[in-house]
């Protein structure tokens, strides 16, 4: 969901107008979560992502709006003991998706379908690939899990009385290949400070995934559970519309997944 900036804050924008946005997310990790939740910090090996974003969100109906995505990762696995790094850059899963904004008064309610699918190539182990190897898995780190998924969600948000805003999203994502699919949820709560330039916030974000199927062979996908505080710098002296964009992420719990924090930051423009 792209917010920042909108006042009175709306879920959807409006036919003809939209948001779009470029950042930059830094990932360091300080454990491994193991099948059980349980987190390992003597790990063998430190990883560190950087991804490249860019974000579109566009009013293309009434009531409807399109969302665009696509990230540009550069992974790196280092081992702990002898420090041999190992890097990867690669595209990671882009995505188009589609909100329609079936309740629109005080709460506002969107549903939404969205799908995403890979350009690189890795293992459903999530463990990456050699460019130049038979398929087997490799040393190099990996920037995804290399299927296709699709997911349908509901997002329900509204504005406060005064300057602020909240909104929150509850989906089960579809997954193609051999992992298990995952409910998600995410959600923003915002107010406004020095009369709007500023706009505090705290984000939320959890994925489960669901246990193997008795009935077919399926790796356990990742669980994650991430918090942590944020701003939005409204820059309308500089163009109308215009914002900078700070975050910091701490993932709290995990499964089959790295645990570590995330800083962010990004430029918004509202149009």
């Amino acid at each position: 969901m792209l917010v920042a900036c909108l006042s009175p804050w709306r879920a959807l924008p409006d036919v003809g107008t939209g948001a779009g946005a470029l950042e930059l997310e830094a990932f360091l990790s300080s454990a491994t979560y193991d099948d059980d939740g349980v987190p390992d910090v003597s790990r063998a090996v430190v990883l560190q992502r950087q991804t490249l974003r860019g974000r579109l969100d566009l009013g293309v109906g009434e009531r409807l709006a399109l969302r665009l995505h696509a990230p540009m990762i550069r992974a790196v696995a280092i081992d702990a003991a002898t420090a041999d790094a190992k890097s990867v850059v690669a595209m990671g899963d882009v995505g188009a998706g589609l909100g329609l904004l079936v309740v629109d008064d005080a709460l506002q309610v969107v549903i939404r379908a969205d799908v995403t699918a890979p350009l690189y190539t890795a293992q459903p182990s999530r463990q990456g690939r050699q460019p130049d190897d038979d398929g087997a898995p490799g040393p190099l780190p990996a920037v995804g899990d290399g299927q296709a998924d699709a997911s349908a969600s509901v997002v329900v948000g509204a504005a406060f009385p005064f300057d602020g805003f909240f909104w929150g999203e509850l989906g089960y994502r579809l997954r193609t290949g051999g992992i298990t699919d995952a409910v998600f949820g995410r959600g923003v709560l915002s107010a406004a400070a020095l009369g709007g330039r500023l706009w505090p916030r705290w984000r939320h974000a959890f994925a489960f995934s669901l246990d193997a199927a008795s009935d077919r062979p399926e790796v356990i996908g990742q669980s994650v559970a991430e918090t942590g505080p944020g701003v939005a710098v409204r820059l309308d002296d500089v163009a109308d519309g215009l914002s900078l964009e700070i975050d910091a992420v701490v993932r709290v719990r995990g499964r089959n997944a790295a645990g570590g924090t995330a800083m962010m930051t990004g430029i918004m423009y509202v149009f």
